[in-house]
């Protein structure tokens, strides 16, 4: 954490109560506090009483706020934190009457909540929507806008020929539109223009119980040269940030000195990013291409045997692996045989310290780069027999604790997986969902289209991104709000579920076994505990975060959690504390 505490530095503290107009203490509000030379926020939430604390914060000007779905937002401008000072400041939070502004601070599964569902139509649309809409934002954006049937046809029409790497930002009315978006067009447009008009979404229930003690904190992402952006989420009230302004760091990877490191996507000059938590100090590393602008990537991860970290990089150009040397601050970059398919956009390393990649295009496999060498293997893993050639994409993919590869299969609902040692390989299948009300276009739409990663059909599970754990696999079923634990030896599967419209996108297991998912629908973490499939929602402090990845520091105790806002472009760090440990501090 950055309080000045930990180094020695004096420090002061926030403590206070937040309660209803009515003089009841509020459970689960956020409370947030920035000073006014830090680049980043410190939070921390309500519990049963209604009382915060803050952990120690350095000495300074602070702006705090409290923000609680259904209520205006409460701020202090101006709070003055003396060395080892301990401040005590209370809010009242007073109820918002306009449901425009309340539905302005929710989240995707309060937005997919209040979707219609009386009918098959409804139903099959609803999951429809929430399929195929995912994969640039979340479903709180999409539905926070309100047109009739012909405005939304003319967005559908649009959306598919929009190219969104940072070097071809443009509108390419030429490029083939996505054929899913063509299937589903009407349906989707008839949809969109009878049920956003009139929708009017209400709040889930925020954090809860032990959940409660937990503290987050959220660092800018600089914009190179230009000023922070303006609308990034903080404040509820304002609605969903545009990525458009705020989108660039995507993955993220700490190092074992606890250094944080990111890719982007989007940036011109950034290729990877470095964050020091101590002292909030963001440093950009570019590899440029052939036309100067830095190479965009997806995928970061490293190897604590070496230090070194990895990223994959995105079309245009020819994607490979690049290594950065944080000694030398110097990338490398092996270029792929042209005997090996592309690949790079997600990465693992095994135990020999061998770098593996998704390898895309039909036919499916992985890729190995051997760092010591710069040599490309390239290892195919067969897709079974029945799925056809437009549904063999791959995503995710993770090596577990016996080194054999897992591969993520969207669209052929499967996870593929190879054991480098024997050679063998082999597909675990994930039924569809039972969804009454299924039209013929539902059930062959997957078989005659490309659906690429993230679109189908409405009764689809959509394995996203994996995770080891000991003798398990966990896999994030995107389309299904689910989470799949795979016993690498037996290959049976188990699955977990978590609040409906979530979507999760990413898992990470933690040295206690729980299994931590990013949510891009829900700004939250959900922490599943796969020994009792309990999960516990830890509401985040932004809305419109986006959230594609999760990482988790296992040096600590309890175990951090860091995440990167990938519209809302903020890095972010979830720590528990010990139960009993606010209520004490807040006495």
């Amino acid at each position: 954490m950055p309080a000045l505490a930990q180094s020695g530095a004096s420090s002061g503290t926030i403590r206070g109560t937040v309660r209803d107009f009515d003089g009841r203490g509020m459970e689960g509000v956020i409370v947030s506090a920035r000073a006014s030379r830090e680049t980043w926020t410190t939070s921390v939430y309500t519990d049963r009483q209604g009382n915060y604390s803050f952990p120690s914060l350095s000495p300074g000007q602070y702006s705090m706020w409290a923000q609680f779905k259904g209520y205006d937002l409460a701020k202090v401008a101006d709070l003055n934190l003396a060395d080892s000072s301990r401040l005590t400041h209370d809010l009242t939070l007073r109820p918002l009457a306009d449901q425009r502004v309340i539905a302005n601070q929710l989240a995707g599964p309060d937005w997919f909540a209040a979707l219609p569902e009386s009918n098959d139509q409804d139903r099959r649309m609803k999951h429809l929507l929430r399929n195929n809409c995912s994969f640039c934002h979340p479903v709180s954006f999409t539905l926070s806008h309100r047109f009739d049937a012909r405005g939304w046809a003319i967005l559908i029409d649009m959306m598919p020929q929009w190219t969104f790497w940072p070097n071809l930002n443009y509108r390419n009315p030429d490029e083939p539109k996505t054929p899913m978006w063509q299937a589903y067009k009407e349906e989707f447009a008839e949809y969109l223009g009878r049920v956003t008009p009139d929708l009017q979404p209400r709040p889930l229930p925020q954090t809860r119980g032990a959940a409660t003690g937990a503290v987050i904190i959220e660092y800018d992402v600089p914009r190179q040269g230009r000023p922070p952006a303006v609308h990034n989420g903080t404040y509820w009230t304002e609605g969903q940030p545009t990525d458009w302004e705020s989108k660039g760091a995507r993955d993220i990877w700490i190092d074992d000195k606890g250094i944080v490191w990111t890719s982007d996507d989007q940036s011109m000059g950034r290729t990877l990013g470095r964050l020091d938590p101590r002292t909030g100090k963001w440093t950009d590393y570019a590899m440029p291409d052939d036309k100067g602008v830095a190479f965009a990537t997806h995928g970061v991860t490293g190897d604590p045997k070496t230090g070194l970290v990895y990223q994959g990089t995105l079309p245009p150009g020819d994607p490979s692996i690049l290594i950065f040397d944080p000694k030398t601050e110097e990338f490398v970059s092996y270029l792929r045989p042209k005997s090996i398919p592309i690949g790079g956009a997600f990465l693992s390393v095994d135990s020999q310290s061998n770098v593996w990649a998704t390898a895309f295009g039909p036919g499916g496999g992985v890729q190995k780069l051997d760092p010591k060498t710069g040599t490309y293997t390239f290892y195919p893993v067969p897709y079974p027999d029945d799925v056809p050639e437009f549904n063999q994409n791959q995503y995710g993919m993770v090596v577990d604790s016996l080194d054999n590869v897992w591969v993520a299969r969207p669209g052929a609902e499967t996870v593929g997986y190879l054991e480098p040692k024997t050679g063998k390989t082999g597909n675990v299948r994930f039924e569809r969902l039972v969804m009454p009300g299924l039209t013929e276009k539902d059930r062959t739409v997957s078989a005659s289209m490309t659906t690429g990663p993230t679109t189908g059909p409405p009764n689809g599970r959509g394995p996203r991104r994996l995770a080891s754990g000991g003798n398990y696999v966990y896999v994030a079923l995107m389309k299904s709000d689910e989470v799949a634990q795979i016993d690498i030896r037996t290959k049976q599967v188990k699955t977990f579920p978590l609040p409906k419209g979530s979507a999760a996108y990413a898992v990470r297991v933690d040295k206690n076994g729980n299994v931590w998912v990013a949510a891009n629908n829900a700004d939250s973490f959900y922490k599943l505990d796969p020994r009792t499939g309990q999960v516990t929602d830890f509401q985040l402090p932004t809305r419109g975060t986006d959230l594609r990845d999760v990482t988790v520091d296992n040096t600590t105790s309890p175990p951090t959690v860091w995440g990167a806002y990938s519209r809302s472009n903020k890095i972010v760090r979830l720590q528990e504390r010990p139960a009993g440990t606010q209520q004490a501090a807040a006495k």
